[in-house]
């Protein structure tokens, strides 16, 4: 007779579930859209609250890097999903930027002979 209540399989190890404790961190992230870039990119830059040296633009891979850095103990599925919750903070930083304040062309010194008075 087989017994229902014994494993057959060992569980896995490796699981995307994040500690608690990176989910904080994640939460507290501060996520602030900023002007394009010269190719008219969005920009966002990512800081780790508490901590102005732990800033960066968000990207995918610069954000897996951070994460990285920041957490070793993380195996690829959790920093995948640490990137994916950054992405979405990313995001709506983005939504929120474009649609709270109207849009002022980019402008810099050079241009100034370009500008119309």
């Amino acid at each position: 007779m087989l017994n229902p209540f014994k494993r057959k399989k060992k569980p896995s190890t490796e699981t995307a579930e994040l500690p608690a404790d990176v989910l904080a961190i994640i939460e507290g992230l501060s996520v602030v859209a900023r002007s394009d870039d010269d190719e008219g990119n969005a920009r966002v830059l990512v800081q780790v609250a508490g901590n102005a040296a732990l800033a960066w633009y968000h990207s995918k891979s610069e954000s897996s890097r951070m994460i990285s850095v920041l957490f070793p103990d993380l195996n690829g599925s959790q920093i995948d999903r640490a990137v994916m919750a950054i992405n979405s903070k990313a995001k709506a930083a983005l939504l929120a930027d474009r649609y709270s304040t109207p849009h002022r062309p980019k402008w810099s010194a050079s241009h100034w002979e370009d500008r119309k008075l």
